[in-house]
């Protein structure tokens, strides 16, 4: 019995997230707001993130924010272009962790509806 309502309501969601996500046609693109997110887990020995997008200069941080941050967006992004982050996590706010990278390319695909009264 447990398995049935899990995969029931696992199918509901995935219908849910489908629904939600749907292609904008190029005709109404002109009144959507692109927007690049990115997520990540952290735990509670992480004092501090640093972060920036679309520079490898590893002596220019362009966010520092405290551990308990998971996610970092970018409005208004173009079709087309592509964002890299580059992410460090410290435990002492002395000692960073290498870099993890993450890219993004924004294209149809990924587009979903957001209103003008939204934006």
């Amino acid at each position: 019995m447990k398995k049935i309502v899990i995969c029931i309501v696992f199918a509901l969601l995935s219908l849910s997230l489908f629904a939600a996500d749907e292609i904008i046609p190029s005709n109404e693109k002109k009144d959507v707001v692109l927007v690049a997110s990115w997520i990540w887990k952290t735990n509670d020995n992480v004092k501090s993130f640093r972060f920036k997008i679309n520079n490898d200069d590893p002596t220019y941080w362009d966010h520092v924010v405290d551990g308990d941050v998971t996610s970092y967006s970018i409005r208004g992004v173009k079709e087309g272009e592509v964002y890299t982050m580059y992410i460090q996590q410290t435990y002492d706010g002395e000692n960073w962790s290498e870099s993890a990278v993450s890219t993004i390319t924004v294209n149809n695909a990924s587009m979903s509806r957001i209103s003008r009264e939204e934006a």
